[in-house]
């Protein structure tokens, strides 16, 4: 099975997506990050962290049922009247939120901030089940061009009045739902998702897994919310040297990073794994230069620019892996959205929490400077972990492609091979011991894919490549690529 274009399809349907998902982007930063709700009702801002802390954590559980019991929470989904309640849950939310600040009351606030966090999380699973359609092809893009055209509503609402900021960003769950609808009515969604690949093809099977996720997966995530979430409490109230900017100049330089990946996703869409890791790349940079670009000027608006492209460029990651795998094993996005966003989530609140405890006492705040380097190291160690691990699913979204489907009857003889026909490509990998680069390559053999075209993909020498092939053959009992093909294909 291989996918029909090279280039993303960026038609009607694309951009009723793009409309619909960059309201919810809108609500989603100015509902839970940046406190619009508070702004009209001076003195309830002190409400922020416990608000912030109780909405994550409601989103938190609705994310970790959907991975414990995803049919049920894909059932709820699927249903006609869902979008219609989750908007009603949503609008209810943040009303109320709103009605505890004028109030100044921490009960109707925390009743507030609970069904706000539980209808983000619908949101975000819905959100998943559409961006996954077609994994990192169309997602990427998506996600990130639906990121850039929110930070321009969240523009638009910093310069509304704050009572007018506050309630038009009530709206916005309302427009999405309205747009989601047009897009539910132009195209079939009941239609099950085809299984192509096991996650045992794409995470070795010797490996431990946390709801089918890679541990380096789920150690990347993890520390990424975690260092996420203490940036998320140190620039909202304690600005240093190393996140200078305020929450409006964080945002716009998050909108522009989106944008940038947008449009490099866009014109080379063969080259998204080298676009996000010139993201990441320049996250890195741009953190480990802080100390040098300190003594200069302003130049510690640059270092924070660059901080922020390392941000959004592994959020954006983030998506497109889960998107990705959703898309090429078939499974529910609630069970892959649930896991991957779940340990986002949970980590987030950790590091909020932990910014707390550090930043609010007198004793500790003096190494304030000294946490935040510590975090911002957090980051490059997530990223690194993210790019250095699970080749094989790295091999996926670099090529856009699929392998093809392989299916046979189980450990069967056949009279005319000569041998054993396997019912899995994992079942041929465990079963002849392949190494996770000759798995690589061997899958890579299975769909035509030439020595030279390998050896760019998989970013190795054509000699390392041949070295490789010698050994598959050699351990699959083959004399060529042909005897290879008539064998297992």
């Amino acid at each position: 099975m291989k996918r029909e274009s090279k280039h993303p399809r960026f038609g009607m349907l694309n951009v009723w997506v793009l409309l619909s998902s960059t309201c919810y982007w809108a609500w989603f930063d100015e509902s839970i990050f940046r406190p619009t709700f508070f702004v009209p009702f001076k003195g309830s801002e002190v409400f922020y962290s416990l608000y912030f802390i109780v909405t994550m954590v409601s989103g938190a559980v609705i994310l970790l049922v959907a991975a414990l019991n995803s049919k049920r929470v894909t059932s709820f989904l699927a249903l006609k009247p869902y979008g219609l309640t989750n908007m009603a849950v949503a609008l209810t939310g943040t009303l109320v939120v709103m009605l505890g600040a004028s109030l100044m009351n921490l009960v109707v606030v925390l009743v507030g901030s609970v069904l706000t966090g539980a209808a983000c999380s619908f949101f975000l699973l819905q959100w998943a089940r559409i961006y996954s359609r077609e994994g990192a092809k169309s997602a990427g893009i998506l996600i990130s061009a639906a990121i850039a055209s929110a930070v321009l509503i969240d523009v638009f609402i910093i310069g509304l009045a704050p009572l007018f900021a506050a309630f038009f960003t009530v709206v916005l769950p309302l427009l999405s739902t309205i747009l989601l609808v047009g897009f539910h009515n132009m195209v079939d969604d009941s239609a099950p998702a085809e299984r192509v690949l096991s996650l045992q093809m794409i995470f070795p099977a010797s490996r431990h897994r946390f709801f089918g996720l890679s541990l380096s997966l789920v150690a990347s995530f993890f520390i990424f919310g975690l260092s996420f979430g203490f940036m998320q409490f140190n620039s909202a109230f304690y600005p240093t040297e190393l996140y200078p900017f305020s929450s409006d100049t964080l945002l716009i330089s998050r909108g522009i990073t989106a944008f940038i990946i947008f449009t490099a996703m866009y014109f080379f869409p063969q080259r998204t794994y080298t676009v996000f890791r010139i993201g990441i790349l320049v996250g890195i940079a741009g953190f480990i230069a802080v100390p040098f670009l300190s003594t200069l000027g302003n130049s510690s608006l640059v270092s924070g620019f660059v901080i922020a492209v390392g941000y959004t460029t592994f959020d954006i990651i983030t998506w497109t892996i889960l998107s990705e795998l959703t898309f090429v094993t078939g499974s529910d996005a609630a069970s892959t959205f649930g896991s991957g966003r779940f340990v986002v989530h949970a980590s987030i609140i950790v590091g909020f929490l932990t910014a707390f405890l550090l930043l609010s006492n007198p004793q500790t705040y003096a190494l304030q400077e000294t946490f935040s380097t510590t975090v911002g190291y957090f980051l490059i160690v997530a990223e690194m972990l993210l790019l250095g691990e699970n080749s094989a699913l790295w091999t996926l979204i670099r090529t856009n492609s699929l392998p093809g489907q392989i299916e046979a009857p189980a450990l069967e003889p056949d009279e005319h091979a000569g041998s054993y026909t396997v019912s899995s490509l994992a079942q041929i990998i465990e079963t002849y011991g392949l190494t996770e680069r000759e798995s690589e390559i061997f899958r890579c053999l299975l769909t035509g894919r030439s020595r030279p075209r390998i050896a760019q993909m998989l970013f190795i020498s054509e000699n390392t490549v041949n070295s490789h092939i010698r050994h598959i053959y050699n351990k699959l009992g083959v004399h060529g690529l042909q005897d290879l093909l008539d064998h297992f294909s």
